[in-house]
């Protein structure tokens, strides 16, 4: 195989880890009219601790009844974020590809279409950032890797050094 390899960081850059990200729940309740089953949202792998006590790793978007989203959504922003960069909200697929291609940002990756664009991801905590909790170190609902949905799409695995 000829093609250039892609490495996948995620959302970066990771000076910090984020204490709290809401994208997720606000993902899943602009969302909700769109999905109708609320489940959708939840990694049936995210129902035990520590994971499932992150705050982190689950945001509530309704309380009656209660539902959560356990995935990091970290492109569907509110619309007020001065990071355009990351807002698909409004945007067709075409145009968000082109935003990322034409960002100029290294933390994106290589990009050369809708198969290359990462919109969902289980959460994960890789051992080579010092800022994630020590009990949340080299954590993911997957063994060795996550879970990946792209904007195409399709779903993955991805299996990442560092985790378990």
């Amino acid at each position: 195989d000829d093609r250039p390899l892609k490495v996948s960081l995620g959302y970066m850059p990771w000076s910090t880890w984020p204490p709290y990200d809401v994208r997720g729940g606000w993902a899943g309740l602009a969302l909700s009219n769109y999905i109708a089953n609320s489940r959708v949202w939840d990694c049936p792998a995210m129902l035990t601790p520590p994971l499932s006590t992150a705050v982190q790793c689950s945001q509530v978007y309704t309380t009656n009844p209660v539902s959560t989203v356990t995935y990091w959504l970290w492109r569907f922003d509110q619309t007020n974020d001065p990071v355009t960069l990351i807002d698909f909200w409004g945007k067709t697929a075409e145009k968000a590809v082109y935003d990322l291609e034409n960002s100029g940002n290294s933390t994106v990756g290589i990009i050369s279409g809708v198969s290359d664009v990462e919109i969902a991801v289980d959460p994960y905590f890789p051992r080579a950032i010092p800022t994630v909790a020590p009990n949340l170190s080299g954590l993911t609902p997957h063994h060795g890797g996550r879970m990946r949905v792209f904007l195409d799409g399709h779903a993955d695995f991805e299996r990442y050094p560092g985790l378990q």
